[in-house]
């Protein structure tokens, strides 16, 4: 966990706006999504390097009625660093274990990735 925590720091400090260092990042994005309810659809791009964050992340997205986006196309050094993001991409068997534990909790999502050409 300090690992991440100092990598999502470094992160920041590159000036990336949409990284928010959370000590408890499901509670804000439950709070987030109760901030929406009602209003519109909403997809969560989360990123992980290992199942749990996902599942949690799910049990939030369906109790608020929104699609959990499993990001595989993050390519920020800090993100492959932790095995998450395009690091996904680069681990298959990984992804679809990731996949077939997301399918049992009954949602929708989708995996969001980039093709460079």
């Amino acid at each position: 966990m300090r690992r991440q925590i100092l990598l999502q720091k470094k992160k920041s400090s590159r000036g990336r706006k949409e990284v928010s260092y959370q000590k408890n990042p499901m509670l804000f994005l439950e709070k987030e999504l109760e901030a929406t309810k009602g209003l519109t659809s909403i997809a969560i791009n989360v990123r992980a390097s290992s199942l749990e964050p996902y599942v949690q992340a799910a049990d939030l997205a369906k109790k608020f009625g929104a699609i959990l986006e499993i990001n595989a196309h993050c390519r920020q050094p800090e993100m492959i660093e932790l095995d998450a993001g395009e690091a996904l991409l680069k681990d298959a068997n990984r992804l679809c274990y990731y996949i077939r534990e997301l399918k049992r909790q009954g949602l929708c999502f989708r995996l969001k990735r980039e093709q460079m050409w």
